[in-house]
């Protein structure tokens, strides 16, 4: 999804977010889990996060805040 992303507006730099924010499991995923991908340079990174939040906006926002530490992570190394 983050090539796409990053094909479909021209851009350099793309994130993207899957997975379950609740109120119920799933396809087999569990409420918390997301997979967050990145892609910058032609290469795309993805990482897998468990959510400890029990509250479906709380846990959006924790996943937007996880996605927000690996980009910062990337650009400040």
């Amino acid at each position: 999804m983050a090539e796409n992303i990053s094909s479909k507006l021209s851009t350099d730099v793309s994130i993207s977010f899957t997975g379950n924010a609740g109120p119920n499991p799933m396809e087999g995923k569990e409420v918390g889990e997301v997979f967050i991908s990145i892609f910058y340079e032609g290469k795309t990174e993805t990482i897998k996060y468990i959510s400890d939040k029990k509250e479906r906006n709380e846990i959006i926002n924790d996943f937007v805040e996880q996605g927000i530490n690996l980009l910062n992570k990337k650009f400040n190394n």
